[in-house]
């Protein structure tokens, strides 16, 4: 009897050992399992940051408020918009842009800022109907500043 005994403790030891094992099994699923996010559809296509515009007024050939410095992140979609009254181009260095002027019509450049530095957007005037001297010691309107990422 004794024996029957020692048998039924010993079954109830394994029992409870697995049970225990069990539990603990479980509970690890249970702390791992995480809600799921929702996923993109498969065509998704990634936000595009929107671009970063900046206005300048020019009047008499020069910037109304005075030159200025506009800074952007390298990588960054910029449109510079200009109104003048008079004639003339703004022409953008280095990025080689070059943007003709109508008295009284905006105009925009658009461009990725692509290289990092300082630049300087020129005014150059037109005041006899040819095209704008492409020289570049006209007086500046403003500086972009592309910052580095």
């Amino acid at each position: 009897m004794q024996m029957k005994h020692v048998f039924l403790i010993e079954a109830l030891k394994v029992a409870l050992r697995i049970g225990v094992v069990i539990s603990l099994g479980l509970a690890g699923l249970c702390a791992k399992s995480e809600p799921s996010l929702p996923s993109s559809p498969p065509n998704a296509q990634p936000t595009q940051a929107p671009s970063q515009v900046f206005n300048l007024i020019i009047e008499n050939g020069q910037p109304k408020g005075g030159p200025q410095t506009v800074r952007v992140s390298k990588g960054s979609d910029v449109v510079l918009k200009f109104l003048s009254d008079a004639p003339g181009a703004v022409h953008l260095h280095a990025y080689h842009l070059e943007l003709i002027l109508s008295p009284m019509q905006e105009g925009e450049l658009h461009f990725n800022a692509k290289a990092s530095g300082k630049f300087k957007v020129e005014w150059h005037p037109n005041a006899n109907g040819s095209p704008p001297p492409s020289s570049h010691e006209a007086p500046p309107l403003m500086s972009l500043e592309v910052m580095p990422l």
